[in-house]
């Protein structure tokens, strides 16, 4: 695999975080068969761009597989909602060997995509740090996961509730169903994920613990809240990730404040589970889907003294949570880099025949006395099953100078299609009441060539930057919510593609 030298950036902190959450299908991205959500993090994506690799050797075609998957300061972000059912496309081949970016290759135009519903700001409600998440059960209705509170005066909101809502592909938010909790205000990182005949259940974490309810299709409540899991890792929780297994495992994964993935399994009934790090690993930004009868992972190795690069691996996980082999590292850069201004995880993954297609964000911070040089691309790689690289990774499109492209997202919208989307803004070298300009592109691609299969399309804001999204798939519609990000603070909103 290439080194990727850089020089070493320096990093300017900004007092602004955008968390993110998945659901899918984001979450951050699975999609087909049962599914899991989950929530990203704060900073800039790292890494160098420039063309896609030179070609790899063809191989073998694999077997045909199971298709799977901030009050202040930002939203819940894509998450990875990862499925794990049955009969999908076929294996990944030999993996990419073109050095042309996706969004540059041309098009079989097998769908016509357009904005179903233009963006939608739910000002003055507003959700609490942490976000929400979106949610489609398997009988194609879509749910809001969230801790909202209606605004006493400007930036001040009155009394917050947890609420679980049916919404539409216009954004139209129906009656829901209020889930009682011990202390309203110590809830976070509220995630939904689809549960059997139409169900859902949510998790959360509250005073240092991890609970559970479940709705029925009809959103009354069949399990009562109830804790599940209680650990000093779950103080200060950072992007809690869900999935689920056709066999009704559930997993959580979240990263505490010494950046340690921890990850704790449970099942429909919301049975006691048991909080788990991951052996001698530490990282951040954790993106996690069901694969088979387990679970697939995603992270972004940390260096505490910020001496060493922050790398990016892969790790298949049993039904129990446990690493299943050795982890494999996808990326080898030689000096710590760094890149985007603005944006959650750069990290996301879904399961593709007997493989999995990834996806993650390497730039450079540039110059920050001259204000030049700065960039941030995304890459897509083709794994094997074992999360060997299978072939080059691509970029998603070109890298330009002065623009961050941030929080990849591959969500599943047929057994042959995946839908491609990611953030695009201005890359801001010094914060001093900066404001993000960010929109939301996307595309649906063919996950075993990666060519297009539509259009590109997208979602402008007029102001602030749309950041921090997840996703639900329901009939011809992907529907997204999202932060409408400013300085320190966003509004919750909500969009809609639509494709045939």
């Amino acid at each position: 695999m290439k080194k990727l030298a850089l020089r070493a950036a320096s990093i300017l902190t900004l007092s602004i975080a955008v968390v993110s959450s998945g659901c899918g299908d984001d979450s951050d991205d699975g999609g087909g068969g049962a599914s899991g959500t989950g929530a990203g993090t704060s900073g800039g994506s790292a890494g160098n761009g420039g063309s896609a690799g030179s070609s790899g050797e063809g191989g073998t075609s694999g077997e045909g597989g199971a298709s799977g998957a901030s009050g202040e300061g930002g939203t819940s972000g894509e998450g990875g909602q990862g499925g794990s059912a049955g009969g999908g496309a076929g294996g990944m081949g030999g993996g990419n060997t073109d050095e042309t970016p996706i969004t540059e290759r041309e098009s079989d135009d097998a769908f016509e995509c357009s904005v179903g519903q233009d963006l939608v700001s739910y000002n003055p409600t507003t959700w609490n740090y942490t976000g929400g998440n979106i949610v489609a059960t398997e009988t194609g209705d879509t749910w809001f996961v969230r801790v909202q509170a209606e605004e006493a005066a400007p930036f001040t909101p009155g009394p917050y509730s947890f609420l679980i809502s049916p919404v539409d592909a216009s954004g139209e938010i129906g009656e829901g169903t209020t889930v009682e909790v011990g202390d309203i205000d110590m809830v976070t990182n509220p995630r939904g994920v689809a549960l059997e005949d139409g169900a859902l259940a949510a998790l959360w974490i509250e005073s240092g613990a991890l609970w559970f309810v479940a709705l029925d299709a009809d959103g009354a409540v069949t399990v009562e809240p109830k804790m599940i899991a209680s650990d000093s890792s779950l103080t200060n929780v950072y992007q809690l990730q869900l999935a689920r297994t056709a066999a009704g495992k559930i997993a959580a994964v979240w990263n505490n404040d010494t950046n340690t993935p921890h990850i704790a399994v449970t099942d429909d009934s919301g049975a006691t589970a048991t909080a788990v790090a991951f052996p001698e690993q530490a990282g951040y930004t954790p993106r996690l889907i069901a694969a088979g009868d387990g679970f697939a992972v995603m992270w972004k190795s940390f260096d505490p003294d910020f001496m060493d690069p922050s790398n990016v691996f892969f790790a298949r996980l049993d039904d129990a949570g446990a690493i299943d082999g050795e982890p494999v590292q996808l990326t080898d850069y030689e000096e710590l880099v760094y890149g985007s201004s603005f944006g959650g995880s750069d990290l996301t993954l879904i399961p593709v025949g007997d493989g999995f297609l990834v996806a993650w964000g390497e730039g450079n911070n540039g110059d920050l006395e001259t204000g030049m040089g700065a960039y941030t691309v995304l890459r897509v790689q083709a794994l094997d099953g074992e999360g060997q690289p299978q072939g080059e990774s691509a970029l998603i499109a070109e890298m330009e100078l002065d623009v961050d492209q941030v929080e990849p997202s591959l969500v599943q919208w047929d057994e042959d299609t995946v839908a491609l989307l990611w953030a695009k803004g201005s890359h801001i070298y010094i914060c001093a009441g900066c404001v993000p300009d960010h929109s939301i592109n996307m595309m649906l691609i063919d996950p075993t060539t990666l060519t297009p299969r539509s259009n590109i399309v997208e979602v402008s804001p007029e102001t602030g930057g749309l950041l921090g999204r997840t996703h639900a798939v329901s009939g011809a519609d992907l529907l997204l919510t999202v932060g409408i990000q400013f300085h320190v603070h966003f509004e919750p909103g909500f969009a809609a593609f639509h494709c045939e």
